[in-house]
């Protein structure tokens, strides 16, 4: 009985402080012209032209959003547009995926924001 009571006491301290650490987390997502200074890239990793728009000369420019964590990652990438359609999309996503920025400040803290990018493929 007393080993059961102390389980629940620590998976109930466990939960509460997991639970406090999400609220302490901002969730706000700004946009660069809110903040005092945006984000700049320091690693910018080039895409790979796809093997058979290389062979096919095929040229265009892919234009995404993402947001850019505190830590200067990218995540929650989404194409906005691409010319042409379905060639580039794959291999902008990953290298995207991959670029780390100086995090965007506000009030001196890091924050999150929103950001567009436009990747042009041209041989």
């Amino acid at each position: 009985m007393r080993n059961l009571l102390t389980i629940l006491l620590c998976s109930t301290l466990i939960s509460c402080a997991s639970t406090q650490k999400d609220q302490n987390t901002d969730p706000t997502v700004y946009q660069l012209d809110q903040v005092d200074a945006p984000t700049k890239w320091i690693i910018h990793i080039s895409p790979i032209y796809p093997k058979k728009a290389a062979e096919e000369k095929l040229e265009g420019w892919i234009k995404m959003s993402a947001v850019i964590t505190e830590n200067g990652k990218v995540t929650e990438i989404q194409v906005l547009d691409s010319q042409p359609k379905g060639v580039f999309e794959k291999e902008a996503k990953r290298a995207f995926g991959k670029w780390v920025y100086k995090p965007a400040l506000l009030n001196g803290k890091t924050v999150k924001v929103y950001r567009e990018e436009t990747l042009e493929f041209k041989i």
